[in-house]
C-alpha cells in the first residue's frame, strides 16, 4: 500500500504541493481516501512529506508537500503562493484563474506589472470581497471553474480587460493576440464550448468583441458560431 503511494508521490515530483484527491486520483480509486490518508499522516509523522502551512503560520492547509530536505518540518507559502492554494489551484484540482493585469499579461496582452491581486474563484461566498490577510480581492465566478474551462474562464475576463490592457498594440494587433492564443492554447473541445459559456454568461458587449474577433476563425468554428447565435436569438 504504502510502496504505491511512494510511487504516486515520486511521479508528482519533489516540491509540488499534491492532496488525497490527487493520490486517490492517480490510483484510480482502487485505494479508500480514508486508507490514503492514514498512509500520508504516517508518511507525515516520520519526515517523509511535510503540512503546507502559510507565511504567517495562521493555518495549516489541508494538503501535503514533498519535502526538497529531509530537515525541513514545515513548508511556508508566500503570498501569492497561499492565494493560488485557496483561491485557485489545489495539486491538480482548478477552482480559480487570475484576472485583472496578470490576466492580459499570461496572454501576451500587456506590459503593465501591477501588486494589485485579483481572483475569480468558485471558493467564495460573496460576490466580491477582499481577503486583508492575503491582500487579494476575490469575485465569485459566473459558472463553477474546472480543470475542463479555466481556459475559457480566462477568455470570458479577457473580453471584459482587453480595452484597458496598456500596451503598443492597436486593437486588430490585440484581437490577433487573442486568436494566437486561442490556437495555441486551447484543445479542440475548449474551442467548441467558448459559444456555450459566451451565450450563456458573457454581456452584450462581450459577445460583440468576440463576434469581431471570430474574423480570425477557421470556417467550422464560425459556422458553430452561428449555431449558438441564431439558438440565442429563438
Amino acid at each position: 500500500m504504502s510502496t504505491r503511494i511512494r510511487k504516486v508521490i515520486s511521479e508528482i515530483g519533489a516540491g509540488n504541493v499534491f492532496t488525497i484527491n490527487d493520490i486517490a486520483s492517480r490510483l484510480s480509486n482502487k485505494m479508500t481516501k480514508n486508507t490514503i490518508a492514514k498512509a500520508l499522516s504516517r508518511m507525515y509523522q516520520s519526515g517523509e512529506i511535510q503540512k503546507v502551512v502559510d507565511s504567517k503560520k495562521t493555518m495549516v492547509y489541508k494538503e501535503y508537500y514533498v519535502p526538497t530536505t529531509m530537515f525541513q518540518r514545515e513548508v511556508h507559502l508566500t503570498s501569492s503562493d497561499s492565494i493560488t492554494l485557496k483561491y485557485i489551484k489545489s495539486g491538480t484540482k482548478i477552482y480559480g484563474i487570475y484576472t485583472g493585469s496578470k490576466l492580459l499579461n499570461k496572454w501576451g496582452l500587456s506590459e503593465q506589472i501591477s501588486t494589485k491581486s485579483v481572483v475569480i474563484s468558485n471558493n467564495t461566498q460573496s460576490h466580491s470581497y477582499k481577503d486583508e490577510k492575503l491582500e487579494v480581492t476575490i469575485r465569485k465566478s459566473d459558472f463553477t471553474i474546472t480543470n475542463r474551462n479555466y481556459q475559457i474562464s480566462e477568455l470570458m475576463e479577457i473580453l471584459k480587460l482587453y480595452k484597458k490592457a496598456v500596451t503598443s498594440m492597436t486593437i486588430d494587433e490585440i484581437f490577433n493576440e487573442i486568436w494566437q492564443y486561442i490556437y495555441a492554447k486551447f484543445n479542440e473541445r475548449e474551442k467548441i464550448e467558448i459559444f456555450h459559456y459566451l451565450y450563456e454568461y458573457a454581456s452584450p458587449e462581450s459577445i460583440k468583441s468576440l463576434e469581431t474577433l471570430s474574423v480570425y476563425f477557421p470556417q467550422n468554428l464560425m459556422d458553430i458560431m452561428d449555431i449558438y447565435r441564431k439558438e440565442r436569438v429563438k
